[in-house]
């Protein structure tokens, strides 16, 4: 293992091999998409019934980012494109990846740096397709007396080490001319940060929906800096090569059910918030109340244009997952080196839907 830190590791912590989990941010909204461009008439047709069934085997975690592929499973789309899935919400990170690692299952949905460590480990595997990037869902709460990053100087910082919050707060201390040698970083889980934080212990802490919500609506703390004001954290799709060799038009199918999913969550809001608000286990009015804190990614060019690997102007995945690298590096939390970012990332399956909703079959 990279670490031998004791505590137990959350959704947005990118080393979830084999220590213990806890459960997600549940976190979500009905107004955190965009309407993308009218695609052609057959976008949503399902492949000809006589194509043959793929099965895949998809985990995924209590996150919003991941839940229109409960309403995709809810509205019978996997099965109206040709798939027998088994979709898997798994209640911890590490479960979810001991069971990818072990190849129990073919794919799973989470951020870049927990597959760069699954990578690392020796799992073949490609980025297929990203779903969302969180959108204020990870942020850096402080006490009403701190009005800027520059107040942090000096301050307790409650965190959760090597998680995609520390990586959040390691940006703002860089805008802001800081570094970690003026500040004092405390570990502590997401939870446990912000249930420091507000029972006064610390003025600042680092950690995701609900737990943001929570504290702020109290009025005891105002968020300073969050993935709003950084897009550092995007979820990936990622698929274990086996299953790419044996099933080539598997992901194809995939992210055609996925914007099925998104045009009927679209035309039918209400009931997708109940759909995917039963399988977070809250309320359909606590889905809502959390804002556009993850921003799903519905139109299929900008997934596309992001997964652009080689030398580009933009920011891409590629570049965020380098920079998650580079991180995780200097922080001491990689034992191995994982493959380059560009050889990780395979756009071909999102260029094919694309080629297919233009006029083609994809």
């Amino acid at each position: 293992m990279p670490l031998s830190f004791a505590f137990e590791i959350t959704r947005r912590r990118f080393l979830t091999l084999t220590a213990g989990g806890a459960l997600a941010a549940l976190a979500a909204c009905g107004k955190q998409e965009s309407a993308p461009p009218s695609p052609a008439p057959n976008a949503t047709k399902p492949p000809a019934a006589t194509a043959e069934t793929i099965a895949i085997r998809f985990g995924i975690n209590p996150w919003p980012g991941a839940m229109p592929f409960k309403t995709a499973e809810a509205q019978g789309l996997f099965k109206a494109n040709g798939l027998d899935m088994k979709l898997t919400l798994f209640s911890s990170i590490s479960q979810m990846m001991e069971a990818f690692n072990a190849g129990q299952i073919d794919a799973t949905l989470i951020d870049p740096g927990t597959l760069l460590v699954s990578a690392a480990n020796g799992i073949a595997q490609k980025f297929v397709f990203v779903t969302d990037f969180s959108n204020g869902a990870d942020a850096v709460v402080v006490a009403p007396s701190i009005k800027s990053l520059a107040d942090l100087k000096g301050q307790s910082i409650s965190v959760e080490m090597g998680s995609i919050g520390h990586f959040l707060l390691l940006t703002g201390l860089k805008q802001a001319g800081l570094s970690t040698k003026d500040v004092k970083l405390v570990n502590q889980t997401a939870d446990l940060a912000l249930a420091a934080f507000a029972a006064g212990k610390t003025k600042v802490a680092v950690s995701y929906e609900p737990f943001i919500t929570q504290v702020t609506k109290s009025g005891k703390g105002h968020v300073i800096f969050s993935t709003r004001e950084a897009p550092i954290a995007p979820d990936v799709l990622s698929m274990r090569q086996d299953f790419l060799d044996r099933n080539p038009e598997g992901p194809v199918r995939l992210v055609r059910a996925w914007y099925q999913a998104l045009d009927w969550r679209r035309q039918h809001m209400d009931e997708a918030i109940a759909i995917e608000a039963k399988a977070l286990e809250v309320t359909p009015d606590d889905f809502r109340a959390f804002g556009d804190g993850v921003r799903l990614l519905s139109d299929p060019r900008e997934v596309a244009a992001l997964m652009v690997t080689g030398e580009s102007p933009d920011r891409t995945l590629e570049k965020i997952t380098a920079e998650v690298d580079a991180f995780m590096r200097d922080q001491k939390l990689l034992e191995k080196d994982p493959p380059p970012a560009a050889q990780l990332i395979d756009a071909t399956f999102v260029n094919r839907y694309l080629a297919g909703i233009g006029g083609g079959s994809a």
